[in-house]
């Protein structure tokens, strides 16, 4: 009997160990992204876009009806260059310990590519790129928001 018990202990011990080895690789991929993405760009694009993450999107970057410089757009196609290897690399890492979360993950990135293409090429404005990529975004966040309430709730009716 002890000897069950201890192998469960140690079971649970490396299962939990395996998921903080997950969320310390998830939260380096972020960090190293949001890092990467302060390069020489930075500088031209703030205030205009979001630099490393989409939740610095405020109200006058959403309002904003200029189009890029050719200098911004430059500096807009090096920055998505970037970016465009850290959603490999969080996407990677979905694959192993989220797959379920991967096809939402890549519809909000490509809505995201289309954006900020159509900022590059100079076909949109940046408030009409930054509202598709926030809306991207808040969709895939909206879509977990309401499965976890829903799961919720379903696991409540089951108890009762």
């Amino acid at each position: 009997m002890r000897k069950i018990i201890s192998a469960q202990i140690f079971a649970l011990s490396i299962l939990v160990a395996g998921c903080g080895t997950a969320r310390h690789e998830h939260e380096a991929i972020e960090s190293n992204c949001v890092a990467e993405a302060q390069g020489p760009e930075a500088a031209v694009l703030s205030g205009k876009t979001f630099i490393g993450d989409v939740t610095e999107i405020n109200a006058a970057m959403l309002s904003n009806p200029n189009l890029p410089t050719p200098a911004e757009a430059a500096a807009l196609s090096a920055l998505d260059a970037r970016r465009a290897v850290c959603r490999q690399k969080i996407i990677a890492w979905n694959q192993q310990y989220k797959p379920k979360l991967v096809p939402r993950l890549q519809a909000q990135f490509y809505e995201e590519e289309l954006a900020v293409g159509d900022l590059i090429a100079r076909k949109t404005s940046y408030g009409d790129a930054n509202r598709r990529i926030y809306e991207a975004y808040l969709s895939e966040v909206g879509g977990r928001r309401a499965r976890r309430q829903a799961k919720a709730r379903m696991n409540a009716a089951g108890a009762q």
